[in-house]
């Protein structure tokens, strides 16, 4: 914790050694890059403080509010904050604690980016999407590290980045309202045997215009959005209790555990499982 703390600025106050004693942090440099596990007890506050370089942080396990002056976001799991250096933000763990993973960039790393004009400016919250799945599997790799893994944590890495840094494809303009209501349902209904047609249906829209334009804002098709969700609430349920595998696979709308296993292993990088039991760790 000491090395970390030499990369971060308090203001006001600053953790006291009691408080820094509470939590559990392992940390490594690999490739020129910083990273760190942390366990945050429940109700742990991290006052104003900011970082001498850009990081990205996932939450992995429980909940926390990330306030970045007048922008407060909900973090759960799959939640990824990024976080530009010098930006003044705190933290406000809720009831459960939290477990998070952060990858920060080195100053080596830093001058590569500014070589080629890559600019990562501005603090944002992507929750869940590619950029949050790349950097579980970074996770997964971080934690079963051997003579390889800092050359695949160095590919996820830039991944990563280049994933949040690049201009978007998808229009500025905001989704017609059926397309909103469309999401809304999607994320109300995610656990059923949703169709397009269905969906379609429901907004009064065709099936085609309503997957041409789902694409175009949101960037996936509505069958990836649905299998996000699902191992979203997956991954909030087995990091919150101790319900069995399969109950979670049939509550999050999967025919049985082993297609479960298969797609939560494609989007995190391990299975269900594992991903309990390195949580327990």
């Amino acid at each position: 914790m000491a090395s970390d703390l030499v990369r971060v600025k308090f203001f006001r106050t600053a953790l006291s050694s009691e408080e820094i004693a509470d939590l559990q942090v392992t940390e490594r440099e690999v490739a020129g890059f910083y990273l760190k596990e942390s366990a945050f007890p429940p109700g742990f506050r991290i006052p104003k403080h900011s970082h001498a370089s850009p990081s990205f942080y996932l939450s992995i396990r429980g909940t926390s509010t990330e306030i970045f002056g007048k922008r407060r976001w909900e973090c759960k799991p799959l939640s990824l904050v990024f976080t530009p250096p010098g930006e003044i933000h705190s933290e406000q763990y809720h009831d459960s604690g939290g477990h998070c993973f952060i990858l920060e960039i080195g100053p080596n790393q830093m001058e590569r980016f500014h070589e080629h004009s890559v600019r990562l400016d501005n603090a944002n919250n992507y929750h869940v999407g590619l950029s949050a799945w790349l950097t579980m599997r970074l996770y997964r790799e971080y934690r079963q590290m051997d003579e390889v893994s800092p050359l695949i944590i160095e590919g996820l890495a830039l991944e990563i980045i280049a994933e949040v840094a690049r201009p978007k494809l998808r229009s500025e303009r905001r989704p017609p309202r059926w397309l909103l209501q469309a999401r809304d349902l999607v994320r109300a209904e995610f656990s059923e045997k949703l169709t397009l047609n269905s969906i379609a249906k429901s907004v009064d829209i065709h099936p085609v215009h309503l997957a041409t334009l789902f694409r175009q804002h949101y960037r996936q098709t509505v069958g990836e959005y649905i299998r996000q969700l699902r191992i979203e609430y997956a991954c909030g349920e087995i990091s919150t209790s101790d319900v069995p595998l399969v109950d979670i696979a049939l509550a999050a709308g999967f025919s049985d555990q082993s297609h479960f296993s298969k797609t939560f292993k494609r989007f995190t990088g391990m299975s269900p499982a594992r991903f309990r039991a390195t949580l327990s760790t």
